[in-house]
C-alpha cells in the first residue's frame, strides 16, 4: 500500500513537475529487515535451533528435568546473541530488567516485549524429517498423502520449486533434519510478497453514509463532503 500510494505516486509527481509538499510516512521495512534479514532475528533463531538439536541429542539419556534446563539454557544463549548483535539497532531494545531472557522489538504499532522461557528455540524445531515426509507422500492411502503433501511442500524454496538434491554431507544433514518453522515462515512470506508485487492494485473507496454508523440513514452533506475531499469531483 505504501509503495503504491506514497512512493510511486510521489515519483510520478516529480516526473510530471507537479508542485506538491512531500509526504513523510512511516513503514515497517526497518523492523522487517531486523526480523527476516540474512543476519536477523529469525536467522539467529535458526542458529540456536541447530545448537539445540546438538545438545538435545547429546543429552537424550538424561532426565526430563535436565532436558527442560537445556531448553532454557539455549533460549538464554539466543537472547544473549540478540543483545550482542542488535543492541544498537533502532528497532531493538534491551530491557533494563530481566534482560537475560527478554528482548523488545519496536514494531510499527508499538513496542512489544518478548520472553524466552524455554520454548522459543524448541518450538522452532521441525520434528518431522524430510525423509518421513517423502515416505508419507508415497503412501497408498490418499488421506495420508494429502496430510504429508503440505509438509513436503514446505521444504521448497521461496519460488515454490523443490529444493535441489544435496551435493555434500553438510547439506544432506540439513535436509534430513528438516526446515525450521522460522525458515518456512520466511519462505512463505517472501513468496506472498513476490506475488503481490506482480499484481496491479485496485482500491475500493468507501463512503460513510453517516457518522453515527446507523442503518438506512443518509447524511447527504457528510457524503458530499467525503466525495469532495476524496477528489471524486
Amino acid at each position: 500500500f505504501n509503495a503504491y500510494l506514497f512512493q510511486q505516486e510521489q515519483a510520478l509527481y516529480e516526473e510530471e513537475g507537479v508542485n506538491w509538499d512531500y509526504v513523510e510516512y512511516r513503514d515497517n521495512s526497518g523492523i522487517l529487515a531486523l526480523l527476516q534479514g540474512k543476519t536477523g532475528v529469525l536467522s539467529l533463531l535458526d542458529d540456536a535451533w541447530g545448537n539445540y538439536n546438538s545438545q538435545n541429542q547429546n543429552s537424550s539419556n538424561s532426565s526430563s528435568q535436565n532436558s527442560t534446563t537445556i531448553e532454557e539454557e539455549i533460549d538464554g544463549k539466543f537472547v544473549t546473541l540478540l543483545h550482542q548483535n542488535f543492541s544498537s539497532h533502532p528497532f531493538y531494545l534491551r530491557p533494563k530488567f530481566a534482560s537475560d531472557n527478554q528482548f523488545i522489538l519496536k514494531h510499527y504499532a508499538g513496542d512489544v516485549r518478548y520472553t524466552c522461557n524455554g520454548t522459543w528455540v524448541s518450538s522452532n524445531v521441525e520434528t518431522i524429517t524430510n525423509e518421513l515426509k517423502s515416505l508419507g507422500n508415497q503412501s497408498s492411502l490418499q488421506l495420508v498423502r494429502e496430510v504429508f503433501a503440505h509438509g513436503l511442500s514446505s521444504s521448497s524454496k521461496g519460488d515454490g520449486k523443490p529444493m535441489a538434491i544435496a551435493s555434500n554431507k553438510k547439506q544432506q544433514r540439513s535436509l534430513i533434519r528438516g526446515v525450521s518453522i522460522g525458515s518456512q515462515f520466511k519462505s512463505s512470506l517472501n513468496s506472498l510478497v513476490q506475488k503481490l508485487n506482480q499484481m496491479e492494485p485496485h482500491y475500493v473507496r468507501c463512503i460513510k453514509p453517516n457518522l453515527a454508523k446507523l442503518p438506512q440513514v443518509m447524511d447527504c452533506g457528510e457524503v458530499l463532503r467525503q466525495l469532495k475531499y476524496s477528489g471524486m469531483f
